[in-house]
């Protein structure tokens, strides 16, 4: 973290903005992490972590999905693993319990599909019931009519859906599976509810789309179903492919640019308009120069600001991670936190030095990328 971006924070409109935000203790606690960020320590525990109650386990099979290119073998026995011996209630329950000072937030998100964990929304139950943020990232095919209610009754914060096609066809096409009228179905359900029971503050609905080759030629039609299901907010991610086919070329790259900007005229959906036009340019200013490395910032603050736990326990930095840090059921998190490997990893990331996996997903994550 550069001292610029530090002192921006100084700002008075900044410091006032952050105060109604997080309060003076959530605000000290930030900005001890910030300190401890220059400092190249963790003077607290993560702002946000990620949970993985389901690995592998999904009721889609999106082509894009890096489970689908698993050795089929592999998968399966990955499978039984996941169901057999994948966290459960009473593990979160001690994770939460031990996290050092500083969460604000949980991300239930999915290598496979977190509803399917049959203690999902328990965990959930657990996470709200320790006032903490909570965001759950799913396919919203099961998202049926308890589960809905179930969210609203705690007030789960936000509840983001990944659909990545705008009509039966083509979701059919990239996701695997014939569940698009299902989704809408539940989506629909989900914002009438939360309407009548006037909980639009406390239960975001925020619609995902990756833009790849199947989608591009009616990137419209995704912004006609976010405003469809009452979304509060559309966000736009090009993708990041597992295989040299999905890369987009410099003419999907364009035509998908223009569209945005066309959509963005023709819609009222909130979107991420200026990120996703940020991140399309670049790639097709890459694409332009042949073998031109990715170079994602000049640090990164991954390991001071959120940490990502798997469906065995594994502690890693961030989701495209494979250092394992640790494991919380051999070891509390706040120890594997202090560990001297953790504090060797958040030095080389704030030195510019990093891994592979940052370079070859192409990593453009802003929260945690600084220049």
């Amino acid at each position: 973290m550069s001292k610029r971006v530090l002192l921006k924070g100084l700002q008075p409109k900044r410091f006032v903005a952050a105060l109604r935000r997080r309060g003076i203790g959530g605000l000290t606690t930030h900005s001890m992490r910030r300190v401890g960020t220059m400092m190249g320590t963790a003077l607290t525990g993560p702002a946000v972590i990620r949970i993985n109650p389901m690995g592998f386990v999904c009721n889609h099979a999106c082509p894009m999905c890096w489970l689908q290119h698993l050795d089929q073998e592999e998968l399966k026995k990955a499978k039984k693993a996941d169901i057999a011996d994948n966290l459960k209630l009473d593990d979160y329950v001690r994770l939460l319990d031990s996290m050092p000072t500083g969460l604000e937030e949980v991300n239930v998100v999915g290598g496979g599909e977190p509803l399917v964990h049959k203690q999902c929304v328990d965990i959930m139950r657990a996470i709200k019931s320790r006032k903490l943020r909570g965001s759950l990232i799913s396919n919203g095919s099961l998202l049926k009519q308890p589960v809905a209610d179930a969210l609203l009754d705690m007030r789960w914060d936000s509840l983001r859906v990944s659909v990545h096609g705008g009509d039966p066809e083509a979701y059919k096409a990239i996701q695997g599976v014939d569940h698009f009228d299902t989704v809408r179905r539940n989506l629909t359900y989900f914002t009438e509810q939360r309407r009548a029971l006037g909980r639009e503050r406390d239960c975001g609905l925020v619609v995902f789309h990756v833009i790849q080759h199947e989608n591009i030629p009616h990137l419209e039609r995704l912004f006609q179903f976010a405003e469809d299901v009452g979304a509060d907010q559309m966000v736009l991610e090009k993708i990041i492919p597992y295989d040299s086919g999905k890369w987009l070329s410099k003419d999907e790259l364009r035509s998908a640019s223009e569209q945005i900007r066309e959509c963005s005229e023709r819609f009222r959906i909130t979107f991420n308009k200026d990120a996703i036009l940020g991140q399309l340019h670049h790639e097709e200013v890459v694409a332009e120069v042949e073998g031109r490395p990715w170079v994602p910032a000049k640090r990164c603050s991954v390991g001071f600001d959120e940490a990502f736990i798997d469906a065995m326990g594994n502690v890693l930095p961030c989701c495209f991670s494979n250092d394992i840090m640790g494991n919380i059921r051999e070891s509390s998190f706040a120890k594997i936190w202090q560990s001297p490997q953790y504090r060797a990893f958040r030095g080389e990331l704030m030195n510019g030095e990093f891994r592979g996996y940052c370079i070859s997903n192409r990593c453009h994550l802003p929260n945690v990328l600084h220049d």
